[in-house]
């Protein structure tokens, strides 16, 4: 993924106001639905072999962006574009598995956990998973591979079986 966040400098050389960068790679993907998940300020846009994905070439303060689409197995070319306007730097783009994969429910005493690649709890969440507790400290760190440490929320759904004679 991309991870870059400059602050208000820029990369070592440039100005930190009104420079570009192009991100280019090829990775392999499994068949299947993905998301494509990211947060800039200012302009992004994303190409998947070619064909547009994001566009988002405006300028802008922590935006976050998302797309989807379907990819079928092999090797296929990304490009990431990104320039600064001025102000504030950073962008970050990753993908992974759409949450249509991950399970819809989970079993008694644990909870399903829906993480969504932005801190409102909107869209699709980027993975589903089940957890056995609500509470986890990761520090500086991401709760799984693709999601931006710095931009996400999670939303946990279970049942409890509460004595009804106690007080909660």
């Amino acid at each position: 993924n991309i991870n870059a966040n400059w602050g208000y400098d820029g990369p070592s050389g440039l100005n930190p106001d009104g420079f570009s960068v192009r991100w280019t790679g090829r990775y392999t993907f499994i068949d299947g639905n993905y998301t494509f998940f990211g947060n800039t300020d200012d302009g992004m846009r994303v190409w998947v072999d070619g064909a547009p994905l994001v566009e988002s070439w405006q300028i802008q303060s922590n935006t976050n962006i998302q797309a989807y689409r379907a990819m079928i197995p092999g090797e296929h070319e990304l490009r990431v574009e990104y320039f600064e306007g001025g102000g504030w730097a950073n962008a970050y783009f990753a993908w992974g598995p759409s949450a249509a994969e991950g399970p819809t429910s989970c079993t008694a005493g644990s909870y399903l956990a829906e993480y969504f690649p932005n801190r409102t709890l909107s869209g699709t969440p980027v993975l589903r998973r089940c957890e056995s507790w609500v509470g986890q400290n990761w520090g500086y760190e991401s709760p799984a591979p693709g999601i931006d440490p710095d931009v996400f929320s999670v939303r946990w759904t279970g049942k409890v079986l509460a004595k009804y004679t106690e007080t909660y």
